[in-house]
């Protein structure tokens, strides 16, 4: 019988980042699922129109997606996605949610220098919530695809497109967020949650992973990627990984 899983990609991405996860799943009979975040289509008018969009916005048009299925999908998350895969989770919504290198939900910080550190340059770039963002190569490559190779690292980037500043805001300033959106009721997550982190992972640490998961107790489990970087879907060893999660899945 087929089931469903909602793959949900993280800020600057798009469904492309989830494929080769979905391409491992399918055939173990999942019905893979990979929703574009509102204004994330690769058109010209994008970076307008993600000015102010909140990640409860995206939160909103996913969960309206999960309550036309007819019975609740496993939700798989990376990064930003990792987030609104916790926060639908909080609504009921999901039968278990694998988190890829998810992103810092309120209530956690920075673990470690290089994080910090990019919390610093965002600070310093003005009041970036009021724009939409781009970003750029040298601090990606360094951060987030810092184990793929030199031509690899520039086709995943020449893909990523803009991002709403406000969610960007909202994923390392929560403590300013005056709308709490990624405070999330851990209480109220009673499904089975998979933490999955890239070992080499310097923008979102495996700190933030077992931070995350420690939130859960033992509906948690946490699983370290060894030689992934944030964008784990797009390294090489990666469908070790992927086969890993769908094991975890058959056992739901």
């Amino acid at each position: 019988m087929e089931q469903t899983a909602v793959l949900i990609h993280g800020a600057f991405g798009g469904p492309w980042t989830m494929q080769p996860l979905a391409e491992r799943l399918g055939p173990r009979g999942w019905d893979c699922r990979l929703p574009v975040l509102r204004h994330h289509n690769g058109r010209a008018d994008d970076e307008a129109a993600l000015v102010g969009l909140s990640i409860a916005d995206y939160c909103d048009d996913l969960e309206a997606l999960l309550r036309a299925l007819p019975e609740k999908a496993v939700l798989i998350g990376h990064s930003m996605g990792g987030v609104i895969a916790q926060m639908l989770a909080a609504k009921g919504l999901a039968r278990a949610a694998i988190l890829l290198n998810s992103s810092m939900i309120a209530g956690i910080l920075p673990g470690t220098e290089a994080e910090r550190k990019l919390g610093r340059d965002l600070m310093a770039a003005g009041p970036f919530w009021e724009q939409s963002m781009h970003l750029d190569f040298e601090m990606v490559s360094a951060l987030a695809l810092n184990t793929l190779s030199a031509d690899a690292q520039r086709q995943v980037f020449a893909q990523l497109g803009p991002e709403s500043g406000r969610a960007i805001f909202e994923l390392f300033f929560w403590m300013f967020d005056e709308r709490e959106t990624t405070k999330i009721d851990a209480q109220a997550v009673t499904c089975p949650v998979l933490a999955v982190s890239g070992s080499e992972d310097r923008g979102v640490s495996p700190s933030i992973a077992r931070q995350i998961a420690a939130r859960y107790g033992d509906k948690a489990a946490v699983h370290l990627a060894e030689g992934c970087c944030h964008y784990i879907m797009q390294d090489e060893g990666f469908a070790e990984v992927a086969d890993l999660i769908g094991d975890w899945m058959d056992q739901l």
